[in-house]
């Protein structure tokens, strides 16, 4: 279902673009980085999915400029596999996803907004914002989404991968509505979800939780 493929974007938050790390002070003393995690070709993150106890990796393969940005390849193991571009827009101060996505018939190029840089305690924004409608020749489907991400604090979350302090929590809020309609009446669906992603400065995403399920790390190797 098309709702998968939009899900999938929160995988993005894994990553960040390369480069000197600077630190800044959020409300309350929060440290924040503008460089949250470290990026090289062939750095690599190995997660357990809780739900089906299956492993999964998530890789940098390559490196291109893309819209004048260094730009990460990135692939992700799962079933299907995804890949997709990461790069930091330092203009717009944002941890961009660049990703192309068949739905049916159509492909589209859809980029979201995966992390706000630096990242600060209290900071809101909205990752991706969806209006459109695809026309076959025998129904029409037209596709609401609007994802957006929030800074909650810190925790300090202990996975296999090992104990860390001072993870930034983010919460991510998804709505979308998806209305189907032919010859034969018209069917919509719709629902909210949440989910958070636990970073660590200097290491990526820890752990990922999203209603009883989890993605947690269990192993990561950074050039």
């Amino acid at each position: 279902m098309f709702k998968r493929i939009v899900l999938v974007l929160v995988l993005g938050l894994v990553l960040s673009s390369c480069g000197k790390e600077e630190e800044t002070t959020g409300p309350g003393g929060e440290a924040s980085s503008t460089r949250p995690i470290p990026m090289a070709l062939n750095n690599q993150w190995v997660y357990l999915d809780m739900q089906d106890s299956t492993y999964d990796t998530l890789q940098v393969v390559g490196e291109i400029v893309y819209n004048g940005n260094q730009a990460y390849q990135v692939i992700f193991t799962s079933e299907p596999a995804d890949t997709y571009l990461v790069y930091y827009d330092d203009n717009a101060g944002y941890l961009m996803q660049a990703l192309t996505v068949e739905y049916d018939t159509f492909t589209f190029s859809v980029e979201s907004r995966m992390l706000k840089i630096p990242i600060v305690v209290g900071d809101k924004w909205d990752v991706y914002t969806m209006d459109t409608t695809f026309r076959d020749t025998s129904y029409t489907t037209h596709v609401e989404v609007r994802r957006t991400g929030e800074v909650l604090g810190t925790e300090d979350v202990t996975v296999p991968a090992g104990s860390f302090e001072g993870c930034f929590k983010i919460k991510y809020t998804q709505i979308f509505r998806m209305t189907i309609t032919s010859n034969w009446g018209s069917f919509t669906s719709a629902d909210t979800t949440v989910d958070y992603g636990y970073i660590k400065d200097g290491v990526g995403l820890v752990k990922s939780v999203e209603d009883s399920t989890a993605l947690i790390l269990t192993d990561y190797y950074l050039q």
